[in-house]
């Protein structure tokens, strides 16, 4: 038979499987309790489940009927409380399960754990599914929890990959502060990339941890007090020594250069430094050997070469009543150059002076000038000679006449012709040689009368010069000739009146030969008027042979 269960009016035992009892009575019976059961809901008054009647009983307590299940079974339930299946027998019989009897059961995997099923427990009991059950029993299943784990590669500093499990129960952050190396003086260690995430999903991560070289200084001080820093870490400790070393600064004529302190340590270690290049000036010496053998050195730099110059300038004595003194050798250079010196001093001794002369000049000259001249040879005051109108410089040197030039006249005797100057001097001196007529070129006639010529005597014409019935002309002109340089009348040298014939002052006499007539031989005349040509020298000679042949006529005439 069934049994209508009305929650409303029951209150029902903790025996009833799958259900659950509240404080005004109400229960909710899940369906699936018992083979054979139906369960009908909706109504007003409650939840109705159908039971048969075999497999419960009424208790009265306290005035409340309580229903107790009378059936012995098994409800299968998950952790949730989800009943998964229900085995049961009758009242008083024994229930062993059957394979079949059992329910599978699985829990869904997720990210954080996997479930594996171990066994059913009645409680906190494990449950032998082979045990005979003589009464109601719930079961639930018990499964094992696995977290998930994920995978973290880090890839080290060195190239290697560590890997890290990580699960939902796993620190994370302490598992990667067991890979990362502690920062050291070579290195500190730091992730790479984005660095890591504030934090871990589930899920794989690769990350990185980088090496970063720890930075060290070099501060270098140089001369001009300027400072070169240097950078270097363990990677570039070699190239930045070398840097260092490369600014100490090439020795020269005015410093060396070396590193001051401690100097340059042999290698850097992994730390900072502080270092400096001094200038050392270099030196020189001034070796001053003095009056007396000795040697007095000083020694110079560039920063002091002007004060060493001061002390070697003072090391010159005064000189005095003895003695003089002065540099030898090339004597002491201007400046100080950036070298070594060997000076010497060197001491005269003073040769008393002479008395003071007093010089007495008298006036002296010479053919060039004249000049004011003391015994002791000192001459003062020289300057050429300047002439009045006397040809007298105001010295008392007169200027001298200019040298005699020759001017030949013919002249002749009984037994010979000659050229001769009025200084004497005498030249070609010939003896005469007559023509048909009793005459000689030179115009020396012999005594010997030739007949007279009769239209000679009682003529009435003017006797003619020969070559020509006019005056007499200079060759080359009209006029009377002109001496360069002056327009007067040509001047005989030495007088300024009518030419003389030379060896008389008066007219030729009969009782003597005739000196005065010019040579009629042909050649000389002509010689004559060529040097008429010539210069005033020439004109003067031409102009006297001219006068010659006039006079000659004259006399010829007389006679």
């Amino acid at each position: 038979a069934i049994c209508k269960i009305d929650a409303n009016k029951y209150h029902l035992s903790g025996y009833i499987l799958g259900s659950e009892a509240f404080a005004n009575g109400d229960i909710i019976i899940i369906s699936g309790y018992f083979k054979g059961v139906t369960l009908s809901t909706g109504e007003e008054n409650g939840t109705l489940l159908y039971i048969p009647e075999t497999h419960f009983k009424y208790t009265e307590v306290d005035g409340k009927s309580y229903l107790t299940v009378l059936n012995a079974g098994v409800v299968f339930k998950d952790n949730d409380g989800k009943i998964l299946g229900m085995v049961s027998v009758p009242y008083g019989e024994t229930l062993v399960l059957n394979e079949k009897d059992i329910p599978d059961v699985t829990k869904e995997n997720t990210n954080e754990y996997t479930y594996e099923f171990i066994s059913w427990f009645n409680g906190d009991n494990s449950f032998d599914i082979t045990t005979e059950i003589t009464e109601s029993i719930e079961l639930r299943p018990a499964f094992r929890k696995t977290p998930v784990n994920y995978v973290i590669n880090v890839t080290m500093p060195n190239g290697t990959v560590e890997t890290i499990n990580f699960n939902v129960e796993s620190d994370v952050n302490a598992l990667l502060a067991a890979v990362k190396p502690a920062d050291n003086q070579e290195y500190t260690y730091a992730w790479g990339g984005k660095g890591l995430p504030e934090t871990f999903d589930l899920t794989h991560y690769d990350l990185e941890i980088v090496a970063i070289p720890v930075e060290y200084k070099v501060n270098v001080t140089m001369p001009n007090g300027t400072v070169q820093t240097v950078t270097y870490t363990i990677e570039t400790v070699k190239e930045a020594y070398a840097e260092v070393a490369a600014l100490l600064p090439a020795d020269n004529a005015e410093y060396t250069y070396a590193w001051g302190g401690k100097g340059l340590p042999e290698s850097f270690e992994l730390t900072h430094y502080d270092l400096e290049i001094v200038a050392i000036p270099v030196e020189y010496k001034v070796n001053v050997t003095l009056v007396d053998g000795t040697v007095q050195t000083v020694t110079y730099t560039i920063e002091t070469v002007k004060e060493a110059y001061a002390t070697i300038v003072d090391m010159l004595p005064a000189d005095n009543a003895e003695y003089t003194y002065a540099w030898g050798g090339k004597g002491l250079p201007e400046s100080f150059e950036l070298t070594h010196y060997d000076l010497e001093i060197v001491a005269t001794p003073v040769v008393p002076e002479p008395p003071v002369h007093e010089h007495n000049y008298t006036v002296k000259y010479d053919e060039n000038g004249h000049w004011t001249e003391c015994a002791c040879g000192d001459k003062t005051d020289a300057e050429a000679h300047e002439f009045n109108a006397d040809g007298k410089c105001e010295c008392g040197y007169e200027k001298p006449e200019p040298p005699h030039e020759h001017d030949f006249t013919v002249n002749y005797d009984e037994n010979s012709h000659w050229m001769e100057c009025a200084c004497g001097e005498k030249t070609d001196v010939v003896a005469h040689e007559f023509d048909a007529d009793g005459k000689c070129e030179c115009g020396y006639e012999t005594t010997v009368e030739p007949p007279v010529d009769p239209e000679v005597p009682g003529t009435s014409e003017e006797p003619e010069v020969p070559g020509t019935s006019e005056e007499p002309e200079v060759p080359g002109t009209s006029e009377e000739p002109e001496v360069p340089g002056t327009s007067e009348e040509p001047e005989v040298p030495g007088t300024s009146e009518e030419p003389e014939v030379p060896g008389t002052s008066e007219e030729p006499t009969t009782s003597e030969p005739d000196t005065s007539v010019p040579a009629t031989e042909p050649g000389l005349m002509d010689n004559i008027l060529e040097g008429c040509f010539g210069g005033i020298n020439g004109i003067t000679f031409g102009v006297i042979a001219l006068g010659l042949g006039v006079m000659k006529l004259f006399k010829k005439k007389e006679d």
